[in-house]
């Protein structure tokens, strides 16, 4: 009954996902309804006999499993970001992650339906989806500030449906207004949440419609493309997004080369024709204004440059192995650290750490190891696809290409990394295809095996389930000598007190109060380290004293944070109460010293006021009636300057200068960031190598041998050997070898000799025994597989899966040394 909807064909949760984005966009879940159409692809994945996986899958199972290290480090401080814990970080983490895993389960369906999804029907889904994309930036642009409630959001609790995260992701609307241009500026955004968000699902999505409209048997479709792709333009150049204008940019540049590769002149000469027209066309319109008005107002160059360092400085500094599971907002801003966002400058805070781009948030939220992962699958990806000529393979590795380049600025957890994934999935069909049609040509007698494509996924898994205990134990020595490393080194104490600093309000005439980042930079002065140094009766140098003290700001306020770390608590007790006490003293010294000097010159300036009255007066006595008003007038202003002064001098002797104000006590606390960050770098280094081991050390990855391995035949005999250095030097006297033929006899008819294509030697042996004893014959025949000593297990079984392709059963195996 249910094969009667044509709804439910193969790839059905694609073409709703995709197709009926207006709807989920509406409902509010259009952030919701990829992880929600992951979930029949991942039953249907499930009720597989066997998963099969791309060529590299095994680096990015690593980096999910890496990805799951951030647990250990959500709760700890990094450096340059506000210190404290947050139970948000936990919910942050795990919506990233899920996203990890739905765009997993997109790449294995795409790459497991070969036999019964087409791919045409994913490619023209990836069309639709532009179209919804483009209609939706429409919108943005002439209904900017169209919004409305979702369905969603009317359901929810207005608590949670108010919480600034939750709306953002539920909330329809067409645009983001924005007025970096010096003007407001509508960037469409919808049906999904950021400008930029929309940009990159653009640039992943317009290769595929170019793909499937402009077929030749596309019919109306081809005549409707030209229009769809200028009203495109409107929107395209509207968002103001020169990422994906570098994306588009990179992509067009790659179709040329690739077609001029290939020798595809007449369809690059018509490409480039096309890109210059539409270039005039955008140019000499409106939109060229935007255009050169966007390139004129780098408005977040220096914004995003300031993030990507500070970012980098942190995760390096801080927790280089696994990073921090999460994002972190900044201290204060790239202005002062006690800057921070008010009801009047809302955008004073900075985007938190970790943002701003797919390949900070990888080194920020994983560490340099994650990072590595992530980049080493796509360029896998990237190197293993690139010699595929198809127009499919073409447009995914345009996708690949827009990731790489909108890595810096761009973040692609979301629906781009879905769209990134289902890419790689169509390049893993593509390079199937290929290999499929080579193992259906003819004349395979003398021919060189392929290379493999995929493989069972059991063969990932198998060899570290065998290891197990292994590998925990790996893990758990890792963990142990992180956790012992931080013991040796000493459990931190962190004492801290804060200090009230006042301003220019409290402070004397004639003293000007110094900004936040001044009076941090006083409490790391030569004389706060030798005061420290000299509370602890430390002798270290003061560039080490130096790096243990830390300075934060409270946001917004004249609250100053001195906190000192050491290995004792009475010592960072005895080195934070001197800082503190050494920056009152520092600051209560220059506040005399200003005001005394100050008071010198009011005094000068009052005696030289009194001198001058007393002459003015006796002018104005001498006068009598006959005085000029403008000479009383004058007397009066110096009377007034002169009273002015003395009352400013008596308040400067009458008023106790006040250098600053403690307001807490100190504050003594042992925080497990060091053990958490050392145990669980250890702990994930150990899974790593234990992981790596069990893979190149196990089944899959032993090699036959000399007497030929059992677990590694699989359960194939050796049918012989073949020892070359007995022969007459040359390759093919091995066929003669007579201990061959008796053997070889019992399995006649031999249709072919397979060898082993990572072998020289046993290619080579694989021919000459053609050439003496295979037999082309109809119908289901016998194979024998040509291995060497160093042939591995795995490579034995992609053989033995080639030959029952061509419906030849695999009987033997001959070992060539």
């Amino acid at each position: 009954m249910r094969a009667s909807f044509k709804f439910f064909r193969p790839g059905w949760p694609l073409v709703a996902l995709f197709a009926g984005m207006p709807l989920w966009w509406l409902l509010g879940l259009q952030e919701f309804a990829f992880l929600i159409f992951s979930v029949p692809m991942l039953l249907h994945l499930v009720r597989q006999r066997q998963i099969r996986v791309p060529q590299g899958f095994g680096t990015w199972l690593l980096f999910l499993v890496w990805l799951v290290s951030g647990v250990f480090v959500l709760q700890v401080d990094a450096p340059g970001a506000v210190p404290g814990n947050s139970s948000a970080r936990y919910v942050t983490f795990a919506y990233r992650a899920l996203w990890y895993l739905c765009a997993t389960v997109a790449l294995l369906y795409v790459g497991n339906t070969r036999k019964t999804l087409p791919t045409r029907r994913i490619t023209r889904a990836l069309s639709y989806l532009f179209l919804v994309l483009v209609g939706g930036g429409l919108l943005g642009v002439f209904l900017p500030h169209l919004q409305f409630p979702s369905v969603l959001e009317m359901l929810l609790p207005h608590g949670l449906a108010s919480n600034g995260f939750v709306r953002s992701l539920i909330h329809p609307a067409t645009a983001q207004i924005q007025d970096f241009l010096g003007y407001a500026e509508p960037r469409p955004s919808a049906p999904f949440t950021f400008t930029n968000e929309w940009g990159l699902a653009i640039a992943c999505t317009m290769p595929f419609l170019v793909l499937e409209w402009f077929r030749r048997d596309a019919g109306w479709r081809r005549w409707a493309a030209p229009a769809v792709l200028a009203l495109a333009a409107i929107p395209i150049v509207s968002s103001l997004n020169r990422g994906m204008w570098l994306a588009l940019i990179a992509s067009g540049l790659f179709v040329a080369v690739r077609l001029a590769l290939i020798g595809r002149g007449r369809a690059l000469l018509t490409l480039l024709v096309c890109l210059a027209l539409g270039g005039g066309l955008v140019a000499v319109s409106p939109l060229g204004s935007l255009i050169t008005d966007r390139i004129h107002t780098p408005h977040s160059n220096q914004g995003r440059t300031n993030l990507g360092t500070l970012t980098a400085e942190s995760a390096l500094s801080g927790s280089p192995v696994i990073g921090f599971g999460s994002t972190r907002d900044v201290q204060g801003n790239f202005v002062s650290i006690a800057a921070g966002a008010t009801a009047q400058c809302p955008k004073c805070s900075p985007p938190p750490l970790g943002t701003q781009g797919q390949l900070w948030l990888l080194l920020f939220a994983t560490g340099l190891v994650g990072t590595l992962l992530y980049l080493g699958f796509m360029l896998i990806q990237a190197w293993a696809h690139i010699r595929l000529t198809s127009p499919t393979a073409i447009a995914g590795l345009c996708v690949l290409v827009c990731q790489f380049v909108t890595m810096p600025v761009y973040g692609a957890v979301g629906p781009g990394l879905f769209l990134g994934m289902i890419a790689v999935g169509l390049l893993w069909r593509e390079r199937a295809e290929r290999h499929g049609a080579w193992l259906r040509a003819p004349r395979l007698r003398n021919r060189r095996p392929a290379a493999p494509i995929d493989r069972p996924l059991s063969e990932l898994t198998n060899p570290i389930n065998r290891r197990l205990v292994p590998i925990v134990l790996l893990a758990a020595i890792g963990g142990a000598a992180g956790a012992g490393l931080q013991a040796w080194q000493g459990p931190p104490v962190f004492a801290r007190q804060s200090v009230f600093l006042p301003g220019e309000a409290r402070a004397l005439p004639g003293v000007r109060s110094l900004s936040m980042d001044s009076e941090a930079q006083l409490a790391t002065s030569d004389p706060v380290v030798e005061a420290v140094a000299s509370a602890i009766g430390s002798d270290e140098p003061s560039s080490q004293i130096r790096e243990r003290i830390r300075i934060t700001a409270q946001t917004n306020t004249r609250i100053l944070n001195i906190r000192y770390q050491d290995t004792d608590a009475v010592r960072a007790t005895a080195g934070v109460e001197a800082a503190v006490a050494a920056v009152l003293e520092s600051r209560n010294k220059s506040i005399k010293a200003s005001s005394g000097a100050y008071l010198k010159v009011m005094q000068q300036k009052d005696a030289a006021l009194t001198e001058q009255v007393r002459t003015t007066r006796q002018v104005v006595a001498d006068a009598g009636s006959n005085v000029n008003p403008v000479l009383r007038k004058r007397l009066a202003g110096l009377v007034f300057q002169e009273r002015k002064a003395a009352a400013t001098i008596a308040r400067i002797q009458a008023t106790r200068p006040v250098a600053g104000e403690v307001t807490s006590g100190v504050q003594v606390a042992r925080p497990r960031d060091g053990y958490l960050k050392k145990a669980g770098s250890g702990l994930m280094l150990g899974l790593l190598v234990g992981m790596t081991w069990a893979f190149y050390a196990g089944g899959s990855k032993r090699r036959l041998g000399r007497r030929g391995s059992a677990v590694a035949l699989g359960g194939l005999p050796v049918i012989g050997r073949v020892d070359l250095r007995r022969t007459d030097t040359s390759v093919e006297d091995c066929s003669r070898v007579s201990s061959l033929a008796e053997p070889l006899a019992h399995h006649s008819p031999i249709s072919t000799f397979w060898g082993d294509d990572r072998d020289r030697e046993a290619c080579r042996a694989a021919s000459a025994l053609n050439r003496e004893f295979a037999t082309l014959s109809t119908g289901f025949s016998h194979a024998v597989i040509v291995a060497s000593p160093r042939t591995r297990a795995d490579d034995l079984a992609r053989m033995r899966r080639d030959l029952r392709r061509l419906d030849l059963e695999p009987v033997g195996v001959v070992i060539v040394r």
